[in-house]
C-alpha cells in the first residue's frame, strides 16, 4: 500500500510540475489576447481546480469546505494555516482575486517565482524584522485599496501537521491600519500531504472558513492574533479528534 501512494505521489507531482509552465503560458498570455489584465485570476483558478481534481484522482485526496458564508462579499485579509503545500494551490480556488505576503525568496524559483510576480505579491524579507512588518503593513493596504484579497500566513513557514507556530503580528497590524476585516482560514491538508514529503495519504482534507473579525482601532494586534490562533488550531485540534 505504502508504495502504491509513492507511485501516486510522484505521478501527481509529474504532473503539478508540468501544470506550472503549461497554466503559466496562459496567465502571460490570455490578458494580452484579450486586453483583459484580470484574466490571469480566472486562468489560475482553473489551474488551482485542475491540481485539486489530478489530487483527488490520483492520489485519492479529497477536500471539503465548511464556513463558506463567512466570507465577505468586499475584499478582506486571510490568515491562514501554513502546513502544506496543498493550501498555497487550493486558496485560488476558494477565493476571488488576491494577493500574498511571501518570503522572497520565493521570486527566485523557476517559472514559478515569476508568475507569481504577475499577481503584485508583497515579498519581505524575513530576517528583517521591524522594517519587514513596515512593508507587509505599506504594501498590504495598497493591495486592499486596489481590492485584492491579501493572503498571510501568520506562521511564516510551513509547520509539520499538527504543530502550531509563532504567530507573528503583520495581519493583526495590517487590520488596524487599513480598516480591513480578518477572515481566519484552518485546515488539516498537513495531514495528508505533509510538508517537504513526497509522499501522500488518501484521505480528505477539512478546511474551515472563519467568521470575519472585526478589530477596533485601539485594540491590541497582540489580543487579536492570540483570537486568531485560538480559533485556528483549536478548529485543527477538533478535526482531529
Amino acid at each position: 500500500m505504502r508504495f502504491l501512494e509513492f507511485i501516486r505521489s510522484v505521478i501527481f507531482s509529474l504532473y503539478l510540475f508540468i501544470s506550472i509552465p503549461a497554466f503559466g503560458a496562459f496567465i502571460i498570455l490570455l490578458p494580452i489576447l484579450f486586453f483583459r489584465p484580470s484574466f490571469k485570476y480566472e486562468v489560475a483558478r482553473a489551474w488551482s481546480q485542475s491540481v485539486l481534481l489530478a489530487l483527488k484522482i490520483i492520489c485519492e485526496i479529497e477536500y471539503e469546505i465548511r464556513g463558506l458564508e463567512n466570507l465577505p462579499k468586499k475584499n478582506c485579509i486571510i490568515l491562514c494555516k501554513h502546513s502544506s503545500t496543498w493550501e498555497t494551490i487550493a486558496l485560488f480556488s476558494l477565493f476571488p482575486k488576491q494577493t500574498w505576503v511571501i518570503k522572497k525568496e520565493i521570486l527566485l524559483l523557476p517559472i514559478f517565482g515569476q508568475l507569481i510576480l504577475l499577481f503584485k505579491p508583497i515579498p519581505i524579507d524575513r530576517s528583517a524584522g521591524k522594517k519587514a512588518v513596515e512593508k507587509a503593513i505599506h504594501y498590504g493596504k495598497k493591495r486592499l485599496k486596489q481590492g485584492l484579497f491579501v493572503v498571510i500566513f501568520p506562521e511564516g513557514t510551513r509547520t509539520t501537521y499538527p504543530a502550531a507556530g509563532r504567530y507573528g503580528l503583520g495581519g493583526s497590524i495590517l487590520s488596524l491600519h487599513s480598516g480591513s476585516p480578518i477572515v481566519p482560514v484552518a485546515h488539516d491538508a498537513g495531514k495528508y500531504w505533509p510538508r517537504n514529503k513526497i509522499l501522500k495519504k488518501k484521505g480528505k482534507i477539512k478546511i474551515t472558513i472563519g467568521k470575519p473579525i472585526h478589530p477596533k482601532p485601539n485594540d491590541d494586534p497582540e489580543k487579536i492574533m492570540g483570537i486568531v490562533k485560538t480559533w485556528i488550531e483549536g478548529e485543527i485540534k477538533n478535526s482531529s479528534a
